[in-house]
């Protein structure tokens, strides 16, 4: 007998055009290459044109849209590929995944750059797994990491006061600064307690609170204004410092005098 044939509603650029590369439309393989997983590409691919029987429901693995698929409920109006959406549903497939199977996926990002080596050992993909969970919320897709890592493999103080106004920092957040420089020179080793320690004695000595004692410390610790928790930065900063990596990873301590040295 013959066949029935059916298709998807026909895709369209943001502009309501059709897709041509100069509007970012681009090969699966390329895709693929910048990070995006097989099963966000599938889950939004099948969301042009169709959508599931629960409303609001629309991150599905495969066999999800196996079970909900249905030719009734496809749209016959053009969809609409949007980048911004397909973003949006990677970062949900990648929580999903996790840190530890995402480093793997990250690692030869971090390997084209010359920052992880070639042979890793446990104690190493342990702690990538630790830096993908810290930068994991600000992730699209995986080659993201390289960006939202930069803070730990290339902390530049030199840099960042340099592209500052020359009195971005109040004599009160310089004060902060040296208060905590001061208390973490007499640790030996900085955990995630003796961090809290440290912040609580900051706190009452220098009256500081909210972001009064947190921002001046986060410039301090990565040369940026906003990022991860420093909660999760401390142990990735001082674990790194003793891995035997390509680019040397700066410890707290290290990176606090680094910056005060280039206030001077």
């Amino acid at each position: 007998p013959m066949p029935l044939f059916a298709h998807l509603s026909t895709i369209l650029s943001k502009e309501g055009g059709k897709l041509s590369k100069r509007q970012g439309a681009t090969s699966i393989n390329d895709f693929c290459k910048q990070g995006y997983l097989s099963e966000s590409m599938v889950n939004y691919l099948a969301l042009l044109g169709w959508s599931p029987s629960e409303e609001g429901r629309e991150i599905l693995r495969l066999d999800e849209l196996v079970t909900e698929f249905n030719l009734e409920r496809v749209n016959r109006s053009p969809a609409v590929f949007d980048p911004e959406k397909l973003n949006w549903v990677n970062r949900n497939h990648l929580k999903r995944l996790g840190p530890d199977s995402i480093a793997g996926l990250a690692i030869p990002y971090w390997q084209k750059n010359g920052w992880i080596p070639g042979q890793i050992p446990p104690q190493t993909r342990t702690w990538i797994a630790e830096v993908v969970g810290a930068v994991l919320g600000y992730l699209d897709k995986v080659e993201d990491v390289v960006r939202e890592s930069g803070l730990i493999f290339q902390y530049d103080a030199s840099e960042f006061v340099k592209s500052q106004h020359q009195n971005f920092l109040l004599q009160e957040e310089i004060e902060v600064i040296e208060e905590f420089h001061r208390q973490l020179e007499e640790c030996d080793d900085i955990s995630v307690e003796i961090y809290r320690e440290i912040i609580a004695n900051v706190k009452r000595t220098t009256g500081q609170k909210g972001r009064g004692l947190f921002h001046p410390i986060r410039l301090a610790l990565t040369a940026q204004d906003s990022g991860p928790e420093l909660d999760k930065l401390i142990p990735i900063f001082e674990n790194g410092k003793r891995l035997d990596l390509p680019v040397p990873i700066l410890g707290v301590r290290e990176r606090v005098e680094a910056f005060l040295q280039c206030l001077q």
